[in-house]
């Protein structure tokens, strides 16, 4: 019969300690994960990353969606076809002058 007490207690102990065990485990992990988020949020605002990759983007983008065009914005804007120099010309050049 003392073996069985002994065991029981045994059991108890040992389940109390893996209880303990578990919650520093966990505390540990969520330390590592906060640690790990203050990191690449650090790293993200130095680099700028985040701005980089909305606005790099965007600088194509916006040519496109105002001229139809692929070219930066300064010289998109002269290959328009609503350009003053271009407005009905039959032939797109920036000079209007004909054909090379």
């Amino acid at each position: 019969m003392k073996r069985d007490s002994n065991s029981s207690q045994r059991n108890s102990k040992s389940s109390f300690h893996q209880k303990g065990q578990i919650a520093v485990e966990f505390v540990l992990i969520a330390t590592l994960l906060f640690g790990l988020t203050l990191f690449i949020s650090k790293e993200f605002r130095q680099r700028e990353l985040l701005s980089n990759l909305i606005a790099n983007p965007w600088t194509r983008l916006v040519s496109m969606i105002e001229t139809g065009t692929w070219q930066k914005k300064d010289r998109a804007i002269k290959l328009h076809p609503a350009h003053l120099t271009r407005h009905i010309s039959l032939y797109p050049v920036e000079d209007n002058t004909g054909p090379r």
